[in-house]
């Protein structure tokens, strides 16, 4: 199982997001958008590992006791990776609850598929697209300002397809 952790946005955010996103879609179709029903902030990626890693979560999350964990997206942004650093991830973001890097720092201590423990700094995000090899880099104008809380945890099987990813729900935690 590809399994990750992530927050789940609020019905609210995913429609604000869309409306951002729409005119950008069409804007900028050399980028490959994430569609808004899958956007989420991942807390942690542990990748090919056995369904036990998500009991594992299960036990860090409970002991946690979380409250809601609030949010205000009005920030846009990229990264890059590789030798020429061109930007290749699109992301929104802004200001989230301590909470968020609280639970981020407990969820690193687990090993991924290749046993390595969470060793970067983590820079809450929402990833909203992917550049493809051609085509022009946009600067993503500021979202919102949208602020509201997060109350939905879940353990997500990440499957792989040529149409992208396939999300499939393995555990879920109510924060609050």
């Amino acid at each position: 199982m590809r399994l990750f952790v992530a927050l789940c946005l609020p019905s609210e955010l995913r429609t604000s997001m869309d409306e951002y996103l729409e005119p950008l879609r069409e804007r900028y179709p050399n980028l490959k958008w994430v569609d808004p029903e899958k956007i989420h902030l991942t807390l942690r990626f542990l990748g090919n590992v056995d369904l036990e890693a998500s009991d594992r979560v299960a036990e860090i999350v409970e002991k946690l006791d979380l409250p809601k964990i609030s949010y205000r997206v009005d920030r846009a942004g990229s990264f890059g990776r590789g030798r020429s650093r061109a930007p290749s991830v699109f992301w929104v973001g802004g200001e989230f609850g301590k909470e968020v890097y609280v639970l981020a720092e407990r969820l690193a201590a687990l090993p991924d598929d290749r046993g390595r423990k969470g060793r970067r700094r983590f820079t809450p995000h929402l990833t909203v697209a992917r550049r493809r090899k051609k085509g022009p880099v946009p600067e993503l104008p500021p979202p919102g300002p949208w602020s509201g809380s997060m109350d939905t945890l879940r353990v997500y099987n990440s499957k792989l397809t040529p149409r992208g990813p396939e999300y499939e729900t393995m555990k879920e935690f109510e924060l609050g």
